[in-house]
């Protein structure tokens, strides 16, 4: 039966922001912390603390502006009547040049313990995983080529078992994660390098999460990963140029051991 939530609850209540909460981990209706939705009255002047939410965040404007500021271009500013959508890992800050309201809608649920905001007073703390522009993906030369010839996007061989195309961004993890993922697959691979840009512009969407296992290889270790987050791509990988920039050979040995990638390492 619908269950009707008669009123929120006030979970913020400061001279510069209002949060009222109706589905969350603190109004503990039941969603169980999958999903949070509220209220937000916020004051001309205020701004956040930088912060990289572990969750993706959906807002809809209802009044004034709200702008918010990343790492990897210009400031968006969302309108009253206009909406913004917030991926899982974007390093971001709010700032409100004039009073504003809007409705967060988080997928799982907003908690203090997912939004990782940065205490100014500690100096830069922004996590690793931000300060890459280019993405990388290895990929098997004969699908990827069968792929391109028919004028199809790519997707990996695990994507409806993993529900995304894995990543990597810091190319000093790139022969380990072959090693642990793609020692036993007998094919010649390449490695694609993408941009931030070019997958924005393609509208797919980028996410930042914890390693996670690729098919039923587990996922790297905290130690294998150097304890970053990990591009995800929620879609497949156009093949008409427009994302992917550069295919780079991939180098085995005899054995299967993936030794080098032409160019990048």
């Amino acid at each position: 039966m619908p269950r009707l939530v008669e009123s929120p609850v006030n979970v913020v209540e400061t001279k510069d922001v209002s949060i009222a909460e109706f589905f969350g981990n603190a109004s503990a209706n039941p969603c169980n912390g999958a999903i949070s939705v509220a209220h937000v009255k916020a004051k001309a002047g205020w701004a956040e603390d930088w912060q990289t939410p572990q969750f993706d965040e959906y807002v809809l404007v209802l009044k004034g502006v709200v702008a918010i500021e990343h790492d990897h271009g210009e400031t968006v500013e969302c309108r009253a009547g206009q909406a913004v959508f917030l991926a899982k890992g974007e390093r971001v800050r709010w700032v409100f040049k004039e009073e504003a309201e809007y409705v967060p809608i988080c997928l799982p649920g907003f908690s203090p313990a997912n939004v990782f905001r940065e205490d100014p007073a500690a100096g830069d703390s922004a996590p690793a995983h931000t300060k890459h522009i280019n993405m990388y993906h290895l990929v098997q030369k004969h699908i990827w080529e069968a792929c391109k010839a028919e004028g199809k996007a790519y997707y990996p061989p695990t994507y409806d078992e993993d529900g995304f195309t894995h990543a990597t961004a810091d190319p000093k993890y790139l022969i380990g994660v072959a090693n642990h993922f793609y020692r036993e697959v007998k094919a010649d691979w390449l490695c694609l390098k993408m941009t931030r840009e070019t997958l924005w512009k393609a509208n797919v969407t980028l996410k930042f999460e914890a390693p996670s296992p690729v098919g039923t290889t587990k996922a790297l270790t905290a130690e294998q990963s150097g304890g970053e987050k990990f591009p995800h791509i929620y879609g497949g990988i156009p093949t008409d140029g427009s994302v992917v920039l550069e295919e780079s050979v991939v180098r085995r040995a005899e054995d299967g051991t993936y030794l080098s990638i032409d160019g990048l390492c």
